[in-house]
C-alpha cells in the first residue's frame, strides 16, 4: 500500500510548522490538539467583547459631537439608527473575523486562550473559507447554539460553522 503525500507548511500565525496528510483532504484524528470547547467559548467571548466595547466607544464617540443631537431626533429616525447600528456590528464583526482568520489564524480572543483556525488538513485558511465560517456562526446560534455545542460530540471538536467551511480549531503548542 502507498503511504500518503505529505504536504509541509507553515500556519499563518507562524506559531508552528508541521506536515499534513493530503489523503481525502485531511489528517489522521491523532495528528493534531483540537481545542476544547471551553477554550473556544472563552475565546468567542473574548472576541465579542472586543468588538461590542470597540463599537460601543465609536458610537459613544460619534453621539457625543457637537452637531449630533439625541433630544432633538424624531423616533423614526432613531429606530433607524438602531438598526444601522446593529447592521454596522454585523459587517465590523464579518471583517474582524474573516480577515484575522484568513491572514493570522487566530482572532484576538483565541490568540489569548491559545487557539487558532487552520483548514482540516492544517493547512492556512483562505479568505473565503474564513468568510464561510463567519457565516455558519448565525445558523449555528439560531437555536440555541446547537451548532455551537455540536463540537463537544464531534471527534475533531468540529461545531457547525467549521464542518461548512471544512475548518478545525486547534491547539497552539
Amino acid at each position: 500500500m502507498e503511504e500518503p503525500a505529505k504536504l509541509e507548511f507553515e500556519f499563518a500565525d507562524g506559531m508552528s510548522e508541521g506536515s499534513a496528510s493530503v489523503l481525502r483532504g485531511s489528517a489522521p484524528l491523532s495528528e493534531f490538539r483540537y481545542a476544547p470547547l471551553w477554550r473556544r467559548f472563552y475565546a468567542y467571548a473574548a472576541d465579542n467583547i472586543f468588538l461590542v466595547s470597540t463599537i460601543t466607544l465609536a458610537v459613544g464617540v460619534s453621539m457625543n459631537l457637537p452637531w449630533v443631537s439625541l433630544d432633538k431626533m424624531e423616533e423614526k429616525t432613531l429606530c433607524k439608527l438602531a438598526l444601522f447600528m446593529v447592521f454596522f456590528y454585523h459587517f465590523i464583526s464579518a471583517l474582524y473575523y474573516t480577515l484575522a482568520v484568513a491572514l493570522l489564524g487566530t482572532t484576538l480572543g483565541k490568540s489569548v486562550l491559545g487557539v487558532r483556525v487552520a483548514m482540516s488538513d492544517g493547512a492556512p485558511v483562505s479568505i473565503h473559507r474564513a468568510f464561510i465560517r463567519f457565516v455558519g456562526y448565525y445558523p449555528g446560534a439560531m437555536l440555541f447554539y446547537l451548532g455551537f455545542a455540536w463540537a463537544l460530540v464531534d471527534p475533531r471538536s468540529q461545531a457547525l460553522h467549521d464542518k461548512l467551511a471544512g475548518t478545525v480549531v486547534l491547539e497552539i503548542e
